[in-house]
């Protein structure tokens, strides 16, 4: 019956019991006539599987589960931290000192996503020389691998600022990119580097400074 076809030259078998006196019955003869029925609609339900053919499914008894909600963004109000990465720091404050001058600076930076990304920098520097320090022919130059900030890879003037001996003060720097979207995306990946240069202790020019921070990405924190 699965093949539909005969074997050429060969004589098909039959399976049939030998005839009884009517009324007699043979339980062993019922049992085989039962075994070949059953087996022959298993082979019909299979032979209909293939074919396209499938039994009806029992109607479920539950509930259908809901598909899971997308993850919310993080509130725009809150900042998160740069974390240093230059020699090996992953501290969300690098210091770095300038021996031959006794200058020590102190690089911070924190962001937060408000219709675009917003980040903040901070850059704390201490006067331990006899000189005063002078910041006002210095620059300092934001450069982001994801983020397009307006004076992205640009040295923008310092403040005029001036550092007395064995004083410190504080340059603070701000910066947004050109969108109006939170896009988390740029989050990851993205590489902020921070120069500074031109700072003038006396007459004389510094050594500029450099530190590269990486951003906290809240949204692989929150899964």
């Amino acid at each position: 019956m699965k093949n539909g076809r005969r074997q050429a030259g060969k004589k098909e078998e039959t399976h049939s019991p030998e005839w009884l006196p009517v009324g007699m019955v043979n339980n062993d003869i019922l049992t085989s006539m039962h075994f070949h029925v059953t087996l022959a609609v298993l082979v019909a339900m299979l032979v209909m599987g293939v074919s396209g053919c499938s039994p009806s499914k029992p109607e479920g008894t539950g509930r259908a589960v809901p598909p899971p909600s997308p993850e919310p963004e993080p509130s725009p109000t809150k900042t998160y931290a740069y974390r240093a990465i230059t020699d090996n720091c992953n501290c969300t404050e690098y210091s770095v000192a300038d021996a031959k001058n006794n200058i020590e600076y102190r690089f911070r930076a924190t962001y937060k996503m408000d219709t675009g990304i917003i980040t903040s920098i901070e850059i704390e520097v201490h006067n331990n020389n006899d000189d005063t320090l002078h910041l006002d022919h210095g620059t300092a130059k934001v450069s982001s691998r994801n983020v397009a900030y307006q004076y992205n890879d640009r040295f923008v003037p310092l403040p005029d600022l001036t550092i007395l001996p064995k004083k410190s003060d504080t340059v603070k720097l701000t910066g947004k990119e050109r969108t109006d979207t939170n896009d988390w995306h740029k989050i990851a990946g993205e590489q902020l580097t921070i120069t500074i240069r031109g700072l003038r202790l006396g007459e004389s020019e510094v050594k500029s400074q450099s530190v590269t921070f990486v951003p906290e990405n809240p949204m692989i924190q929150q899964r």
